[in-house]
């Protein structure tokens, strides 16, 4: 029986950054049974959660977007019993302790500073959360 397909949302506004992350995600051969979604801004985030809902496994969320915020989007994520139990990977360059305190009280599971981080480190991170 085929393992069933993973869907990640990749709420992010940085086009290179954007790309980056996709290509390591769908590149790498024990996540090629995922689909990874695209939003580039709070309003088309909250569209594709709508959307999606149940069937997202994961959402790689930025905080800095046009229109609406990581803040705002997870606060409408906790408030939506289907999207409230899905996994949220935060990759910001917020990187201060309040900023990293108040996504994990808007009910973020991880922290991932972009500055930090590279894709190797984010598609680690994303094969935790989904398996």
């Amino acid at each position: 029986m085929p393992e069933q397909q993973k869907t990640i949302l990749l709420i992010e506004d940085d086009q290179f950054l954007r790309e980056l992350v996709y290509k390591a995600l769908t590149g790498d051969p024990e996540l090629k049974e995922i689909k990874v979604e695209i939003a580039t801004a709070g309003n088309q985030a909250i569209e594709k959660l709508k959307q999606l809902g149940a069937e997202l496994n994961l959402i790689l969320l930025d905080i800095i977007l046009p229109e609406k915020n990581g803040y705002e989007i997870l606060t409408f994520i906790q408030e939506d019993p289907k999207l409230k139990t899905v996994p949220v990977v935060v990759l910001s360059n917020l990187g201060q302790e309040e900023k990293i305190q108040k996504a994990k009280q808007l009910g973020a599971k991880d922290f991932m500073i972009k500055a930090q981080t590279d894709t190797d480190q984010i598609v680690v991170k994303v094969k935790q959360y989904l398996t």
